[in-house]
């Protein structure tokens, strides 16, 4: 009895019963054998197993001689060409909402110029002014992120139904990615913060 048989494809789902049957019994014509090794570097190895199959029979030819993890890479290639093409988008999409978050900050403290010049002349303190700007856009990034959450879990469903046998932890991925963009959401909003708690009150209000 052994464990159920894992394919390397991710949309497939493994396969509940295999029975073993010995190839003396049963021969076919075409074979794949799986060699288990300690070796740090399986493809060393392929030479020596092709030696060794030569001097058991001559006239059996060994093809696709290769490791597992090269197997699956070669099987799985065009799903890797998709995986690194989604990475770009993802991070073009970052780039994005980084400058979105920026402009919409700055365009709302260029909205607010007047309002900051005669707080700043009634004493307000420039730490005031920049955790007012923050928290302006902490409360945007906070909504945002709720969407994207719920959009982000909504997408994991649907990967999971189209690959099952693919490892699945939308969680732990959602959450890295929601900490970067909050790091990066916040960081944008640190300039026009900046220039909010610098307004010099006299031009605020001559301006108005």
């Amino acid at each position: 009895m052994v464990e159920d048989v894992k394919s390397i494809f991710p949309e497939a789902n493994p396969i509940t019963f295999q029975v073993y049957q010995s190839l003396a019994q049963v021969p076919v014509a075409y074979n794949e054998l799986a060699l288990l090794t300690q070796a740090a570097d399986p493809n060393a190895l392929v030479r020596e197993v092709r030696q060794v199959m030569n001097e058991l029979d001559p006239n059996l030819p060994v093809t696709h001689l290769k490791s597992a993890n090269d197997r699956i890479l070669r099987e799985n290639y065009q799903l890797g060409v998709l995986r690194d093409m989604l990475g770009m988008f993802g991070m073009l999409g970052l780039v994005l909402a980084s400058l979105g978050i920026y402009g919409v900050i700055a365009r709302l403290v260029a909205q607010r110029h007047t309002e900051f010049g005669i707080r700043i002349a009634l004493g307000a303190l420039p730490e005031e002014i920049n955790r007012l700007v923050l928290t302006s856009g902490f409360w945007m990034i906070l909504w945002g992120s709720g969407l994207g959450m719920i959009g982000g879990i909504g997408l994991a469903k649907l990967l999971q139904i189209g690959f099952p046998s693919m490892p699945h932890n939308p969680l732990s991925s959602l959450l890295i990615s929601l900490g970067v963009l909050i790091a990066v959401a916040v960081l944008a909003s640190l300039w026009p913060a900046r220039r909010a708690s610098s307004i010099d009150p006299c031009e605020a209000l001559r301006a108005e």
